[in-house]
């Protein structure tokens, strides 16, 4: 593991610690982060539906998964680990610290994810709950690019200046960015990543595990986890999921498939990902 010259000698302890928390103190440095922000970005569109337990509208579900299953963190926003986490404060949680409803389509309009919270307000907050991480998501391409990047280097800054993890969603998105003639923009968001100082950066999968292999090389030692996307058959995305691991990625996050389940099977469908993460 190296610590990152961003982080203060004497938080380096704790950086060390929460990063062996995270990635349990594996040799590949890997992490398995269950993504729980889609009350705010998604609004009730996953909450709901013929496939979909009526437990799953619950906003207890997500913690109550977190709490048996073997996952690195929970990454949601701060207003609902303020209302829920006191009852599950041994959860490790990753502070997702800006976000935005999907009712504007990215090529509507561009997208723009400020800040929502104060980021000194979430570091007082550690003293009280296992928060491990901060969170922040980049729409790169977007016309507001450049102050998501000058928001996103702060959130990075004051996570390794308090001895925490910093983990960037990177997303492609809006009126300027054309997959078909732009194929290398996985590795491009990686490398915007790295750029930043993160630990980790959560990206699309891209459509080729070569590509994947690309954007893994191109993060240097900033881990590349893949987002798990779409509901899909969990079985295939176990598969899909071995299959990135060989790529190079470091792991994974995950938020639908997990909790578009009953809290049982969703318990068991984490201990699969961590057999593959972690066997």
């Amino acid at each position: 593991m190296k610590v990152p010259l961003t982080v203060p000698t004497k938080q380096k302890k704790k950086y060390t610690k929460n990063f062996a928390q995270l990635t349990y103190e594996d040799p590949y440095e890997r992490i398995f982060i269950f993504a729980a922000d889609q009350r705010l970005e998604h609004l009730y569109d996953d909450f709901h539906g013929p496939e979909v337990p009526v437990e799953a509208t619950r906003p207890e579900h997500i913690f109550e998964i977190s709490s048996k299953a073997p996952i690195s963190a929970l990454a949601t926003h701060f207003g609902l680990i303020s209302r829920y986490g006191m009852d599950f404060k041994d959860i490790p949680y990753i502070v997702k610290v800006n976000g935005k409803s999907n009712l504007i389509g990215t090529t509507d309009q561009d997208p723009i994810s400020s800040t929502l919270f104060s980021l000194e307000t979430i570091i007082n907050s550690s003293q009280s709950i296992n928060i491990v991480g901060l969170g922040y998501t980049i729409y790169l391409g977007s016309i507001y690019e450049s102050s998501m990047l000058q928001e996103a280097a702060k959130v990075v800054q004051v996570a390794h200046e308090n001895g925490l993890i910093a983990t960037l969603w990177i997303y492609p998105r809006g009126n300027y960015i054309n997959r078909e003639k732009q194929q290398y923009l996985s590795a491009g968001a990686t490398g915007v990543g790295l750029s930043l100082g993160a630990d980790f950066v959560k990206i699309m999968p891209p459509p080729s595990f070569a590509e994947l292999t690309l954007a893994v090389q191109n993060s240097g030692n900033t881990g590349v986890i893949c987002a798990g996307g779409i509901s899909q058959d969990s079985k295939q995305l176990l598969k899909t999921l071995d299959k990135q691991i060989n790529a190079g990625a470091r792991g994974c996050a995950i938020g639908r498939n997990i909790f578009q389940k009953t809290k049982r099977d969703a318990i068991t469908f984490c201990q699969q990902i961590y057999n593959i993460l972690y066997s």
